[in-house]
């Protein structure tokens, strides 16, 4: 069973990521946010965001790099690609 003390935690640990990719640029925030939370590969993320597919890749690199910087203690590894 799960604890308060766990669940605490979590909603500040989910808090405290929320934050970072708050944080990042715009055009990074929102290709992050369509690959993890909608699941677009990055062709249809690129068809999304008028970008071609290296630019898309570029960015969510650079998204990935940046929070892992702010945020290494809160992240798992992020380096799939899809």
């Amino acid at each position: 069973a799960d604890t308060p003390e766990h669940a605490l935690l979590r909603a500040e640990r989910r808090r405290r990521v929320w934050a970072l990719v708050d944080g990042l640029p715009p055009d990074q925030r929102e290709a992050l946010l369509l690959q993890h939370l909608e699941d677009l590969p990055h062709a249809q993320i690129a068809q999304v965001m008028g970008r071609s597919p290296a630019a898309v890749n570029s960015l969510l690199q650079r998204a990935r790099a940046t929070l892992a910087a702010r945020g290494a203690d809160l992240l798992p590894n992020t380096e799939t690609s899809r």
